[in-house]
């Protein structure tokens, strides 16, 4: 009888605690909707079109530096508020050679179509492992959610090689490539 009256204690217990805890917000998750594959270092030249699917991070020997721009749009969902929290994400690539891991960085502007110059790479937001499944964040989990440039629900990376022989590509589609996890 006791240890059905701990077991029971444990479960009301538990029932309880839960029942407390705070709901989390619902998530979103969005799939980078352009991408602008460049060289750097400046002046950059442009190796894709507006719009493409194609992601390409690469260098070699520390040098041919190759770039991609991501550009993030909502509409139709919420947007970001003030307490939203924002963590950029790359999922169910193509093993990547090299280390693996790349850096983010916002840009100085934004790029719009047609792409006639890049504009410089402003604020650091991390270095991101994509040796793993989704990546992880290695010292900056979460970036600004900074979806309201100009008036359009839409925000920019640029996504760097982090050592001097990485090759990291692919296509993106609604579940693979680059993706903003908000809150909102």
């Amino acid at each position: 009888m006791k240890g059905i009256f701990s077991i029971t204690t444990f479960l009301t217990l538990a029932s309880a605690l839960v029942s407390a805890a705070p709901l989390t917000k619902r998530g979103f998750s969005l799939p980078a909707t352009n991408l602008f594959v460049i060289t750097n270092p400046a002046p950059a030249t442009i190796l894709t079109p507006y719009g493409t699917t194609n992601a390409v991070i690469s260098i070699t020997d520390g040098s041919n530096e190759i770039d991609t721009i991501v550009s993030f749009n909502i509409p139709g969902l919420p947007a970001p508020s003030s307490a939203s929290t924002c963590q950029f994400v790359i999922q169910n690539i193509p093993p990547p050679t090299g280390s693996g891991i790349v850096q983010l960085f916002t840009l100085g502007a934004e790029v719009t179509s047609p792409l006639t110059s890049v504009p410089f790479y402003n604020q650091y937001e991390g270095q991101y492992d994509v040796n793993t499944n989704p990546s992880t964040p290695i010292d900056v989990q979460f970036v600004p959610c900074n979806f309201d440039a100009n008036g359009v629900l839409d925000m920019q990376f640029v996504i760097r090689p982090q050592n001097t022989d990485d090759y990291i590509s692919w296509w993106q589609s609604p579940t693979v490539g680059a993706f903003i996890d908000y809150t909102p």
